[in-house]
């Protein structure tokens, strides 16, 4: 309620700015229903009292029907489990979708500026991003990545952030930021210099967890755009690399190339050890099952978009008539050859309108193309076998209205 009467009290004096979107998707080979559609609100209010000083916040409403993956988990253990779980008085009555307002409404962002003399600062709930890089950038403090959901936002967290300009090309900025769940803190200074057409960045970074890590990014231009980021752990060092190219070609209203290699030493070499635990528990089920999972390590670490070592990854991007435009991402494991491929057309009638309509194709069989050792999961004599929720193709599409 009070993030309404604070957007409200902004809206008198501020500038309004955001989008509404109405977005739905269809998937083969699942369990239950096969879709599932939303509807966002994402209204941005801005207010600047002083010349420096802004105030900004973000308010998101999202409204889900169709597909409930919690309920459609408890429902496939019971199918498979249903003695087991019985024996053990399981409950297997899945939490509601809506279980309060806070469900469906959250302050995404809510931050002031602070132009001061000899530094910039920002505090409150924010989005970070680091990185040169296509996809996946080491040096993020909270990687996120979007290959698969084009329309999506990053997360905000709270935190500050101070930018020192030094001269008109070079800069140092610090961040302090806690996780969104307030459990852990992550703190990283970077600093950024150019020369020769190219930025060079050095990065240190340590977290309440215990991890102390460098990172460095460079970016330039010389005929190809080209990067080359990374990351390692002081700690337990296990480098992640990323090395890139892109290229422009004036067809169209525009053409652009990109190709980029990624190197994760946090991976695992043998895609024989490919499971579900790898990359992290993410299959709802009934909270008695939850100490079986752990004493299976199927519950320890973190989750993960990818968990091999070696990947590859293509982009294209074509913009014709300046209404019309499409893109093609891929993701390849080069150890077990499976593939993601997303390719996303655009149509923008207008400066407000926009209508995008694409796909999310796994292909081959492994890791991105899930097989039987990344859908089932060890439960003492049994396994659980979780295919059904996991698509063999999804089709989406989204109609964007920006306010």
């Amino acid at each position: 309620m009070w993030a309404l009467l604070a957007g409200t009290t902004l809206a008198l004096a501020g500038d309004l700015s955001g989008y509404a979107e109405v977005r739905g998707q269809l998937s083969g080979g699942l369990e239950g229903r096969p879709w599932e559609t939303a509807e966002v609100f994402r209204p941005t209010l801005e207010v600047q009292p002083h010349e420096r000083v802004r105030l900004s916040m973000t308010v998101q409403a999202e409204w889900q029907q169709g597909r409930y993956r919690v309920e459609e988990g408890y429902a496939l253990a019971e199918a498979q489990l249903g003695s087991v779980l019985e024996a053990a008085a399981c409950s297997l009555d899945a939490p509601p979708r809506y279980d309060s307002a806070d469900d469906l409404l959250g302050v995404e962002r809510l931050y002031v500026d602070l132009y001061l003399p000899r530094v910039d600062v920002r505090v409150g709930r924010q989005a970070l991003n680091w990185g040169s890089a296509q996809f996946f950038n080491p040096t993020d403090l909270f990687q996120q990545v979007f290959v698969a959901q084009p329309w999506a936002q990053r997360v905000g967290v709270d935190a500050i952030r101070a930018t020192v300009p030094i001269g008109e090309r070079h800069q140092v900025v610090g961040v302090a930021a806690l996780t969104r769940d307030l459990s852990e803190g992550r703190f990283a200074v970077k600093g950024t210099v150019n020369a020769l057409e190219t930025d060079v960045s050095a990065l240190a970074g340590a977290t309440t967890a215990g991890d102390v890590y460098a990172g460095w990014d460079l970016r330039g231009q010389l005929v190809l755009g080209w990067w080359v980021e990374g990351r390692t752990s002081l700690t337990e060092p296990a480098p992640v690399v990323v090395a890139g190219l892109d290229y422009s070609v004036p067809v169209l209203d525009r053409l652009v190339f990109a190709g980029q290699y990624l190197y994760d030493a946090t991976g695992l070499e043998d895609p024989a050890l490919y499971t579900l635990a790898a990359k992290g528990l993410t299959v709802p089920m009934p909270d008695c099952l939850q100490d079986e999972l752990e004493a299976e390590g199927v519950a320890s670490g973190p989750q993960r978009f990818t968990i091999g070592r070696h990947y590859a990854m293509l982009y294209g991007q074509v913009a014709a008539l300046d209404v019309l435009g499409g893109t093609v991402a891929a993701v390849m494991n080069l150890q077990d050859r499976s593939t993601l491929l997303v390719p996303t057309f655009t149509w923008t009638p207008g400066q407000a309108w926009s209508l995008n309509v694409g796909a999310q194709l796994p292909l081959g069989e492994g890791e991105l193309s899930p097989g039987p050792l990344l859908t089932t999961i060890p439960l003492g004599p049994t396994r659980f076998d979780v295919s059904g929720l996991i698509p063999e193709w999804t089709a989406f599409a989204y109609v964007r209205y920006a306010l």
